[in-house]
């Protein structure tokens, strides 16, 4: 058995707040390919992350985008 985890931009918001003005966020999902002794290959989508640039993470609830280190809200446009 033959494991490989992919990391996989999946979808962007646009999005504006008071400090960082319009950005880009991105979602980011990591894919784990899963290949069995049979030679089939299976697909298992995992964890989902958000962030505006590698260094800015993002948090995604129910009411919309925050960012991580100072809770600002982001309003999506």
């Amino acid at each position: 058995m033959n494991q490989k985890t992919v990391r996989k931009v999946t979808a962007t918001f646009r999005a504006s707040g008071p400090s960082v003005g319009h950005v880009t966020i991105q979602e980011i999902a990591e894919f784990q390919y899963i290949t069995m002794l049979d030679g089939n290959t299976q697909i298992a989508e995992g964890i989902k992350a958000y962030s505006i640039n590698p260094r800015e993470p993002v948090n995604r609830d129910d009411s919309g985008f925050t960012l991580a280190r100072t809770g600002e809200h982001l309003v999506v446009i």
